[in-house]
């Protein structure tokens, strides 16, 4: 799985930081996040604001650092699972 290069989680602010989280979810899982944008109600920015109401950033960054080269399903806390389970391809 090829990575994006992209500045440092630390150097954007929080909505970035979760849309980074949420960018990378998708990656992970195999989902078309552009579909996902383009497809669910409210597109990207209600992944972002389901994101940013986790209480598992940090654990979360973690996970997806452990699972770069995929993995078949979200950790149970993801706030995005169903919609990310919904558009793998």
């Amino acid at each position: 799985m090829r990575q994006i290069e992209r500045p440092p989680l630390a150097a954007l602010n929080k909505e970035q930081y979760h849309a980074r989280l949420v960018e990378r979810m998708a990656q992970v899982v195999g989902a078309d996040i552009a579909e996902i944008y383009r497809a669910a109600p409210g597109g990207k920015e209600r992944l972002v604001v389901r994101c940013m109401g986790c209480q598992h950033p940090t654990t979360c960054s973690a996970w997806l650092d452990r699972h770069v080269e995929g993995a078949s399903a979200t950790p149970l806390y993801c706030r995005n699972s169903e919609t990310l389970a919904a558009h793998v391809v």
